[in-house]
C-alpha cells in the first residue's frame, strides 16, 4: 500500500479557513490570518467582547517549548479581553468525524483548559457584556 503524502502547508491553510468559517458562525465579526504564519499565531479571532489569538495544529497539541512560549505570552495579556488558544483538529481517522479542539493557555504555571470548540464559543462573554469592538451589535 502506499500512503500519499499531502502538502503540510495546503493542509493548515485548510484547518485555518475550516476554523475561520466556524468563527464567522458562532459571531466573530472578524477574523485576521498571520501572513506566512511566522509568528505565534495563526488567527486572530474577533468577537465583540473578545478576542482569541489562535495556533492552528493537526492531530497533535504543540510541543512543550512551544506550548511553554504560548503561556507566557497569555500571562501577559488581559485574559478579559484577549484569550490564546490552541485549536487541535483531528482528521477524523478510521471512521470518526473530523473533531476540533481547544487548549487554553491561561499563562505560566497555571494549568491549561481543554475543551471542545462549542464549548470554548459558549464560554465567550455574552452578547451583552462590554465591547472589546465598539459599535457592534448584539448577534
Amino acid at each position: 500500500m502506499v500512503r500519499r503524502i499531502g502538502n503540510t502547508k495546503a493542509k493548515g491553510s485548510r484547518r485555518e479557513r475550516a476554523i475561520r468559517d466556524k468563527a464567522f458562525d458562532a459571531g466573530a465579526v472578524d477574523v485576521v490570518k498571520s501572513g506566512a504564519s511566522l509568528g505565534p499565531f495563526d488567527l486572530v479571532l474577533i468577537f465583540p467582547a473578545r478576542a482569541a489569538l489562535v495556533q492552528v495544529k493537526s492531530n497533535a497539541w504543540p510541543g512543550r517549548v512551544e506550548s511553554g512560549a504560548l503561556d507566557v505570552l497569555a500571562g501577559e495579556l488581559d485574559s478579559r479581553l484577549y484569550r490564546v488558544i490552541t485549536v487541535r483538529v483531528d482528521d477524523g481517522r478510521g471512521g470518526k468525524p473530523v473533531a476540533y479542539r481547544v487548549r487554553i493557555h491561561n499563562g505560566p504555571a497555571v494549568p491549561r483548559d481543554e475543551c471542545s470548540w462549542d464549548e470554548f464559543i459558549g464560554a465567550l462573554p455574552a452578547a451583552d457584556a462590554p465591547r472589546l469592538v465598539p459599535g457592534t451589535a448584539a448577534r
